[in-house]
């Protein structure tokens, strides 16, 4: 029994019920035998065990993997157990491995992949030189999906089950090992693994492994050497045999080397050759590996851990945690606006990448204006007074630091990346303060000096300046020149003009302004004095102190008679990964609005309403039986006795009378269509069955598409929330407490729309786009049910505002298995806010990851297996079973880092200052791995930093907002110049060599091997018809590739290599590219120009 509070038993209750009575509207629909089954197709899953059994099909198992968790909790643990009892389970040895295989890696990748069903395509029992038997695995693409971790224990599975079913070792010849260390290595070459492994690794893995890790030849591409072998099937490249092989058993392996000593598995020593050596200091090191891909458009925010970068802050926001990141609204306003909530940013540390939000209550950028003066912006308005490009206002000169970053303690944990050293902010020195007995208010900053001097405290954070950015040199400069050329007046400094000065106090953040007489200080004026060493007497500034300290932060302390703690001793470089999104689910980017084949007869535009003045079109469907009569159709139902058909295993063509369709659909519905309704090209399922035309008559009135399974889907960013406020995310206060919010998170009842309350596990905020989209499906399943299954409308929305409360599906685009979610408001950002619980039961994190929701109707009434594709993958992406119930011991383990705490302890801060590794802290936080188990895992959740509004910020990218791709890469260039953290020229040079040439150079080879269609008939040639014309119906041949794709860079490359001084071997490749094309593309038309006349014609 899964440990909760009676009122998180209440909400899974309440939850459970609305899910049955739409499952038995969704059963009464589907009874009437108009869909391909006359059952719902999404079983529900309440826990890991269920989904499992009802994804691998192995039935009897659930019970069985519980007892077993209980008993070991570890995964890998009951996956390997579960997976030798299977095998005792068959009398075939095949069977029993493949069975048995397939569980172990469901229980793994917790029932929600597809993995275990597509990533492992095939197992043999293979023919070694000596007559004994062995395994081979065939992995496929699909494995990818399931994770380094799960591919590397899916290998010790299948040598457990091996050894219980008596079967032998792999032994392989030195031919095939010189094939595996080819295969990878040019795999590694064409699509690139996130580990490339050395020869000799691969050699230990394959002469060792007693199972053969083998696959489909699924690359187009092959192999030189080691060709044809016996055993090897095939000379084409294995995906799947390079990632398990490489991403799985050899990055992995300190993983089944601890499974292989708590099972006491011999025949595995092996596996240590390949442990890499631990190494014994946790130095932070500064890497460059995010800006190593940067592409046109997308911004660098930051160079490595450079002054001016972002500056790191420990802490999560309410919107935070899980790889969501948080920086000011003032930032995101200020970088050109290209951070918007949602959009992903590539980090150097602690990992990869992170999504964003906004939180108001950190630091926000400094800025140097066109004016002189240098400020800190801290709100989203000051930050609109100074750059507001719609009204043309731009008084930036440069952006002298770009703000602080809140990143929690989670991530360091989950990355196990060693704990930068803290930046001295507020909270912790409140602790500081609290603990030598000081509870008063600072309120300038004299009053700071006074308590510091008195209690034995570090400076107050908000009169420290950035003195670890200078040398001692710079400062022992400045305080002898404050000493003979500034004036102290009325609690201000003037310092007089000098550029070098000038410059000192900017990369010192000693904000001031300009005037005639020179830098007039006020807030930092007299922090600034005491850290020289000075102090004011009788309106004078004097020394008072002097050092000899070489190390800049000990030098100003020692000169300022207090502790001074860094302020920024930790930056983080940035760029612009992917942008937010929150948009309609389309197949290939078309609209589509019916599963249902049209050919080619119709026109590339494939509408059905295009067929209607026309003679009957040819379309393959699947050929069907009737089990009753015999007769053959392509008809769900027999169209001479009425008796459910059967699918013969054959495609067939018939001819099709749209008008007689769409008129017979009309008149069953009721309605008449002036819509447009558009078809598929054709069906890609096993079946071939199409779906009614009444459905997409329907879809079309209501302007929503279909995807591949049937359902109707809205994709978004994953951007984790963990407490929300009513009032910003449109939930009145009634409807908040109808659905169980009558208390905020700190256990007052709810009295106020401004009341911050814990988001409960299983509830979302959808974007306003969404809100909007899902009214129109609500609006298309009543019609549905109403004109086309003849039973009562089910949702009558009044208003999209009425979704509130109803139930949808999560899921992931890898993933198999939906989640259970309900709509409690919407948000202004193009973002899917949720609890890290949901995310990680879809097995995502919120580094820029999307996943989709549907309607559960819509998704109960309209999915169908039989439309998936027959294709290896087809079963991704699609709602095979559905979890009702999140069990935070079974979602994805990154959630478990999660730090649900309201503040950091003193004992943390100092941990960081000697950079420990996040595990020895552990016990100074509170994380959600330290509450499983307990009812505290559900709630009770704090947060460290709040933010007044989570839709307080950019909302949408100005990579989406700026039109054209030029318009995007000069913002990009102009941010460049402005940020003090980023080197322009290198990031050009970066652009042009990792961008533009390798675009260039892409597309001009597509030029020269392209292939011909035709513009009516669509048919492609790999040669231009000698005739001119297509052969097979008389149309025009076009292009396929135009020279403006091959040329679109090369303006702008030329551009970047002569404006930023990019060096001589970049330029000189972009001109030798330039006069390549200048030389193929001679006198060649460009496809809008072909038709055009000039003066010169129209005299001739």
């Amino acid at each position: 029994m899964v440990a909760m509070s009676e009122e998180m038993k209440r909400y899974f209750e309440e939850l459970e019920r609305r899910a049955e009575e739409i499952y038995q509207i969704a059963q009464k629909a589907r009874s009437k035998g108009y869909d391909p089954e006359e059952y719902v197709e999404i079983p529900r899953a309440e826990d890991l065990a269920t989904r499992v059994e009802e994804l691998t099909g192995v039935k009897g198992i659930a019970g069985r993997i519980r007892e077993l968790t209980a008993k070991h909790g570890d995964r890998g643990m009951v996956s390997i157990l579960i997976a030798k009892e299977i095998a005792g389970r068959y009398e075939d040895k095949k069977e029993a491995l493949d069975k048995a295989v397939r569980v172990g890696l469901a229980v793994l990748t917790e029932g929600i992949l597809v993995a275990p069903l597509e990533g492992i395509a095939d197992i043999k029992l293979k023919n070694n030189p000596d007559g004994t038997k062995y395994v081979s695995m065939y992995y496929a693409g699909p494995i990818r999906g399931a994770g380094g971790t799960a591919q590397a224990l899916s290998v010790l599975i299948a040598d457990a089950v091996r050894r219980e079913l008596g079967i032998g070792r792999y032994q392989p010849t030195p031919e095939e090992i010189e094939r595996y260390k080819e295969e990878i290595q040019l795999y590694d070459r064409r699509k690139h693994l996130q580990y490339r492994p050395s020869d000799k690794e691969i050699e230990t893995v394959v002469k060792n492994s007693p199972i053969c890790i083998d696959g489909e030849g699924t690359e187009t591409f092959e192999v030189s050497g080691y060709r044809d072998l016996e055993r090897i099937e095939g000379n084409r490249v294995r995906s799947g045999m390079c990632l398990v092989l490489a991403e799985g058993v050899i990055q992995k392996a300190k993983k089944i080397k601890g499974y292989v000593e708590k099972l006491n598995i011999d025949g595995w020593d092996w596996i240590a050759q390949l442990i890499p050596e631990e190494k014994s200091s946790s130095k932070e090191t500064k890497s460059s590996k995010y800006i190593e891909d940067i592409v046109a458009g997308r911004p660098v925010f930051a160079y490595p851990s450079r002054p001016g970068g972002f500056r790191h802050r420990y802490g999560r926001c309410r919107a935070g945690g899980l790889a969501t990141i948080s920086v000011s609204p003032a930032t995101m306003h200020v970088l050109n606006r290209f951070i918007a909530i949602g959009t992903q940013l590539k980090t150097e540390k602690p990992g990869k990448a992170g999504g964003m939000t906004s939180c108001d209550s950190i630091e926000g950028p400094i800025v140097l204006l066109k004016n002189g003066a240098l400020v800190q912006i801290n709100t989203l308005e000051e930050a609109m007074q100074v750059y507001d490009p719609d009204n043309g206002i731009d008084e930036i000169e440069e952006i002298v630091d770009v703000g602080e970053i809140l990143v929690p303690y989670g991530e360091f944990n989950e990355n196990n990346y060693p704990l930068l050293p803290a930046s001295y902010t507020v909270e912790w020195w409140v602790q500081e303060a609290q603990k030598a007995g000081f509870d008063g208010e600072i309120t300038d900053a004299r009053t700071a000096f006074e308590v510091s001097e008195k209690y034995g405290i570090p400076l107050h954070p908000d009169y420290n300046l950035f003195w670890h950015d200078l040398t001692p040199g710079r400062i022992n400069e400045l305080s002898e020149y404050v000493l003979e050329h500034a004036a102290w007046h009325d609690e201000k400094l003037l310092i007089s003009r000098s550029e070098s000065i000038k410059r000192t106090l900017v990369e010192l953040g000693a904000l001031h302004t300009e005037t005639e007489d020179g830098y007039l200080l006020d807030r930092y004026a007299y922090p600034l004095i005491r850290g020289l060493g000075l102090d004011v007497r009788d309106d004078k500034l004097v020394r008072v102190r002097s050092s000899s300290a070489d190390e800049p932060v000990k030098l100003v302390s020692e000169l300022s008679g207090i502790t001074i703690m860094p302020r920024a001793p930790s930056r983080i470089g940035t760029r612009m990964g992917r942008p937010e999104k929150a948009a309609e689910r389309k197949m290939k980017k078309q609209t589509i609005n019916l599963l249902f084949p049209v050919g080619s007869e119709v026109g590339n535009r494939r509408l059905l309403t295009d067929a209607l003045d026309k003679k009957p079109i040819s379309v393959e469907v699947g050929e069907r039986r009737c089990p009753r009569c015999r007769t053959i159709t392509h008809m769900l139902h027999c169209p001479k006795c009425g008796t459910r058909t059967e699918y013969t295993g054959k495609v067939m063509e018939v001819k099709v009378s749209v008008r007689e369709l769409i008129e017979g659909a009309e008149e069953r519905l009721g309605v008449h269509v002036d819509w447009d309704i558009k078809g598929v090209k054709k069906m890609m399922s096993t079946e071939h069955l199409p779906e009614p035309v009444e459905k997409g008559i329907l879809r079309g009135k209501h302007e929503v598409y279909v995807f591949k399974d049937g359902t109707i889907r809205f994709d978004m960013s994953d951007i984790t929330l963990t407490h929300f406020r009513p009032a910003e995310v449109g939930l009145s206060l009634e409807k908040a407490k109808e659905l169980g919010y009558t208390h905020d998170y700190l256990g007052a009842p709810l009295v106020s729309e401004e009341q911050v309350l814990e988001l409960k596990v299983q509830d979302i905020l959808l974007p306003m786009r969404a809100r909007e989209y899902l009214y129109r499906v609500a609006g298309y399943v009543d019609d549905l049910l109403e004109k086309y299954y003849g039973i009562p409308r089910f949702y009558n929305l009044d208003s999209p505002d009425d979704l509130i409360g109803h139930l949808v599906i999560g899921l992931a685009p890898h993933t198999s298995a939906g989640v259970l979610g309900r709509v409690v408001g919407f948000t202004e950002a193009n973002v899917g806010f949720a609890h890290p619980f949901f995310h990680a039961a879809k097995r995502r994190n919120c580094d820029g990851d999307e996943d989709s929701v549907m309607l559960l109707l819509n998704a109960l009434i309209d999915f169908s297996r039989k439309f998936l594709p027959s294709t290896r993958g087809g079963l991704m992406d699609a709602p095979l079973v559905l979890t009702t119930r999140i069990d935070p011991s079974e979602i994805d383990k990154e959630a478990l880092n999660v730090d649900v705490g309201s503040q950091y302890p003193l004992e943390f801060y100092y941990a960081t200052l000697r950079k420990a590794k996040p595990k020895e802290v552990e016990e100074y936080i509170d994380f959600v791995k330290k509450r499983v188990g307990t009812p505290k895992q559900y709630e009770g959740f704090a947060f460290t930093h709040d933010t007044r509004d989570i839709n307080r910020g950019v909302l949408r990218s100005a990579y989406k907002v700026l039109g054209s791709m030029n318009d995007k890469i000069q913002s990009q260039l102009e941010l460049a110049i402005k940020i003090r953290a980023v080197d322009e020229h290198d990031m050009a040079t970066r652009i042009i060599s990792h961008h533009f040439i390798p675009d260039i150079m892409g597309n001009l080879k597509k030029y020269g091997t392209q292939k011909f269609r035709c513009s009516k008939c669509n048919a492609k040639f790999r040669r231009m018809p000698l005739g001119g014309v297509c052969p097979k119906c008389g149309g025009k041949i076009l292009l396929t590739v135009y020279p403006n794709s091959v040329k679109k860079y090369l303006d702008r490359a030329m551009q970047m290599a002569t404006n930023f001084n990019v060096p001589d071997y970049v330029r000189q490749r972009v001109e030798i590219l330039r006069d390549s094309i200048a030389t193929i593309m001679a006198d060649e038309p460009e496809e809008e120009e072909k038709d055009k006349i000039t003066l010169d014609d129209f005299f001739s």
